[in-house]
């Protein structure tokens, strides 16, 4: 124990004793529990037995040896263990933490703490209290090595939090103290500090964890600034390089010798000549403007150059390759960008704000992701994207046209703000967080492109009214194949196909109204084909459309999605079927107290046993509406795509889906049946088999 530590544990000692009358010596060994010229108390959980037979202020000192139990701290103690080297605690049950803090002023020091290793368990782990020290101890193997949670003005000193899932991490807890902690080889961060105010960090070690050093703040709040102002001086490392975290600083230049950059709330900062690897940002700026990022190469971060909230610096000449995000401006404006290189990152380049202000920034040809050019066009008017576009960026402008485009990994791979009037077709799309994004874009035609396996929606509409979204297929998006979201009012969607996407439907329709569906395919989605959700998702004339073989359900209706017209669909075979009722579930599923109504749709059946048995309602849950079916179809809805579609297959059609593979044919979603966002010989292989009867298609 350092000379340091025994003061600190001396002083805190005498606070927790002050006032506190007759407080007690308590002992622990592997087989039981004493107090101070006491009986001893065999145990099998003899720390868990002493904490509760002991009196707030007391101290236990837990002998050397092999524990196996969950412990929680629910009263101001000292618990000091004969040494890391020699007691250790493993967690009884996995998912549950080490040593659980429920109370203030309670001082850890001297253990081993392991086995928490599922999400969530923590070696040591301080809800929601203050003053606490926790100090010399090893946090291994958990899933959390010393988290704190909403707990304010504790101290961590001289721990060792390795080879855990997270080392140390604090969310939502202010005035901290760390110095002479070690966090190496945790399969995430080392240290996180998340939305956590006024820290200190002195003499901390990081390295060989995934991801070193990370801050995160919320800049969409008023207290995003506060977020990122801890005291974090020179002392801490990564990977034995300094950090430099500079806050309300002027006029001043970054030395070379930097292992992490982080600079807040300053002016005229320059970072140049160096490289920055292994961080959730390399190098990060937050309400820092009119700055300079030169000749900075980042590396296997989370994200190499990150600005939040920051305007009118210039990035040139810098390279980030293989981050997850290699150059990410978020809620920042005006900033200059020229020759840098992005390359091999899972989301290259990316802007995230409210359109009307952080979407205005200047980009040049210069910059490129994957050998290929960014266009960002910002106040352009009847202009073609050139054929080697690398990212689409276009802001404020009218009667721009895209196509014939394949784009891939970047944050958005095409983003229209504030553009009317234009147009995307035959555009791929993929592997980005959004495949096509439109915020505040009206009277736009985006139409026979493909947007497969985005993280977010394959094409997204914010904000956004009056456009065409038409014959696109949209398949293996993670949140949402189509997705009309936040007032996307008056959109005509039709034939689209929606398939194999995982969350929020194939299409959904939040918080929007008055949109046109038809003739689209949704199917094989995992939670629901259609799903409607938010106020005011109303006045929607969602008809003649193929909702069918959705894992979980074909419609999910959820709050305020009312007086929708949904009739002449298909809607066939979603959910699981049930033999007893003889209906699929669910087929409807109205997770909502409004009542709705249906009109003239196919099920699959005739008959309304079967038909009754798969919608989920007010019979299934006495707190969800009513759902009344008007009548129901005999045969399937001759308007709907039917279940061979695209259909009446035959050999000339496995022609056609052959010459579109080989590009001599555009691109035309009612070929892709595989739903891979493509047409491939395999779906031409798919097709001949369906036209010799071999498979059916939906």
């Amino acid at each position: 124990m350092t000379e340091q530590t025994r003061i600190i544990l001396v002083l805190a000692l005498m606070l927790t004793l002050s006032g506190v009358a007759n407080a007690s010596q308590l002992y622990v060994n592997e087989t039981g529990w004493w107090h101070e010229g006491g009986a001893f108390t065999p145990d099998s959980t003899p720390i868990q037995s002493v904490v509760n037979g002991a009196d707030a202020g007391d101290s236990i000192y837990v002998y050397g040896g092999s524990y196996t139990e969950n412990v929680n701290v629910d009263r101001t103690l000292t618990l000091k263990g004969e040494g890391a080297d020699v007691v250790t605690v493993t967690a009884a049950v996995m998912s549950d933490h080490v040593f659980e803090v429920t109370a203030e002023r309670v001082n850890i020091s001297g253990f081993t703490v392991t086995g928490a290793a599922r999400s969530s368990g923590a070696g040591i782990y301080l809800d929601g209290v203050d003053h606490c020290i926790i100090s010399e101890n090893n946090c291994s193997e958990n899933w959390y090595g010393i988290r704190l949670a909403y707990s304010n003005d504790n101290t961590l000193t001289a721990n060792n939090c390795s080879e855990n899932w997270y080392g140390i991490y604090l969310r939502s807890s202010s005035n901290s103290t760390l110095q002479g902690n070690i966090a190496n080889s945790n399969n995430h961060e080392g240290i996180r500090i998340a939305f956590s105010s006024n820290s200190t960090l002195h003499g901390n070690t990081m390295s060989g964890n995934r991801w070193n050093f990370y801050i995160r703040a919320d800049s969409r709040s008023r207290d995003g600034l506060s977020h990122y102002s801890p005291n974090i001086d020179a002392s801490n490392t990564v990977n034995e390089k300094p950090i430099y975290y500079w806050v309300d600083q002027h006029d001043r230049e970054i030395p070379d010798d930097a292992g992490f950059v982080g600079v807040v709330n300053s002016t005229n900062i320059t970072v140049r000549d160096l490289v920055l690897t292994e961080n959730y940002q390399g190098l990060m700026f937050a309400y820092t403007n009119d700055s300079r990022i030169e000749n900075v190469t980042t590396q296997d971060n989370r994200y190499g150059i990150y600005l939040d909230r920051s305007s009118n610096n210039a990035l040139c000449d810098n390279n980030a390759s293989e981050n997850y995000h290699g150059i990410y401006l978020a809620y920042s404006s005006n900033n200059t960008l020229q020759t840098n290189t992005m390359s091999e990152n899972s989301c290259n380049f990316g802007v995230e704000g409210d359109c009307l202000s952080h979407c205005a920034q200047n980009i040049d040809t210069s910059n490129t992701v994957n050998g290929k050019p960014i266009y960002y066009w910002v106040g352009q008017q009847d202009r073609v994207i050139p054929d080697d576009a690398g990212f689409v960026g276009v802001v404020n402008s009218k009667n721009i046209t895209v196509r014939d485009l394949t784009l891939a990994n970047n944050a958005q791979e095409v983003l229209f703000a504030y553009t009317n009037d234009s147009r995307i077709e035959n555009v791929t799309a993929r592997s980005g967080g959004y495949g096509i994004y439109l915020w505040s874009s009206n009277k736009n035609v985006v139409h026979g492109n493909a947007a497969p396996d985005n993280w977010f929606g394959g094409i997204y509409l914010s904000s956004s009214s009056d456009n065409t979204v038409q014959e696109n297929t949209a398949s293996k998006n993670q949140y949402g194949g189509i997705v009309l979201s936040s007032s996307s009012n008056n959109n005509t969607l039709t034939g689209n196909n929606a398939s194999n996407n995982m969350l929020w439907g194939g299409i959904c329709l939040y918080s929007s109204s008055g949109n046109t569906m038809r003739e689209n395919i949704v199917s094989g989605n995992r939670e629901a084909g259609i799903y409607l959700r938010g106020y005011s998702t109303s006045g929607n004339d969602i008809t003649c459309n193929l909702v069918c073989n959705n894992e979980k359900r074909g419609f999910h209706l959820l709050y305020g999605s009312t007086g929708n017209n949904i009739s002449h669909n298909n809607i066939v075979e979603n959910g699981n079927y049930n033999e007893t009722s003889g209906g699929w579930e669910w087929q409807f599923y109205n997770d909502q107290p409004d009542d709705v109504v249906l009109g003239d749709n196919w099920w699959g059946t005739a008959d309304e046993a079967s038909i009754a048995a798969g919608i989920y309602d007010w019979n299934c849950d006495s707190g969800k509406g009513n759902v009344t079916y008007l009548s129901c179809l005999d045969a399937p809805s001759p308007c709907a795509p039917g279940t061979d579609e695209p259909g009446g297959f035959t050999t000339a059609d496995a022609l056609i889906a052959l010459e579109i593979a080989a590009g001599s044919r555009p691109f035309d979603s009612r070929w892709d049946v595989s739903g891979d966002g493509m047409v491939t010989s395999l779906d031409a292989l798919m097709i001949l088999r369906a036209a010799a009867g071999g498979i059916e298609i939906c």
